[in-house]
């Protein structure tokens, strides 16, 4: 996610910033389009940070006996621990923030991608509803994309509210 697809995707999001500017007279909203781009850019260039400081607390047990002599892994046990877990909470967290901006910027893709695709009102006839077509798969993918997003996290937190009340799950 945060290795390659983001900054595959920012890169995109950023080239196709650049061809709205030059085509606008063609485009129905390029306003639209520039901002759900310029969110979609941004997001992607987030979650490839997120993902950076993630990586950095992400380490086995292995590697910290690689990184240290015997006799102080020994001596240091308790505290290579302890600051292992600190270690791996942070990753987790990390990792939940570039995972919530990798959709942010999907959605917002999508959303650039299927305004860019609806016809302007002089498009008429078939390549004019083509377009529609086009416009409304593309935002599906975005609306599916949300809900793909935000609904799990939505059931989680619910779920947990009804064991917190002392309910059924």
């Amino acid at each position: 996610m945060s290795n390659v697809a983001a900054p595959l995707l920012a890169g995109f999001s950023v080239s196709t910033i650049g061809i709205v500017l030059t085509g606008e007279p063609s485009l129905r909203w390029p306003g639209f389009i520039l901002v759900s781009l310029t969110v979609a850019s941004v997001a992607f260039i987030m979650c490839v940070q997120f993902g950076f400081h993630a990586r950095q607390h992400l380490y086995s047990p292995a590697d910290v006996s690689s990184w240290w002599s015997e006799e102080d892994v020994r001596a240091h046990t308790a505290d290579l621990e302890s600051e292992q877990r600190r270690d791996f909470a942070r990753w987790a967290l990390w990792t939940v923030w570039a995972r919530r901006f990798y959709s942010t910027g999907i959605v917002a893709l999508w959303f650039g991608v299927g305004s860019a695709l609806c016809p302007t009102p002089d498009d008429h006839g078939s390549t004019g509803l083509l377009r529609w077509v086009a416009a409304s798969i593309a935002l599906g993918a975005g609306l599916g994309e949300l809900c793909w997003s935000v609904v799990p996290a939505w059931r989680r937190r619910r779920r947990r509210a009804r064991i917190l009340d002392g309910q059924r799950p």
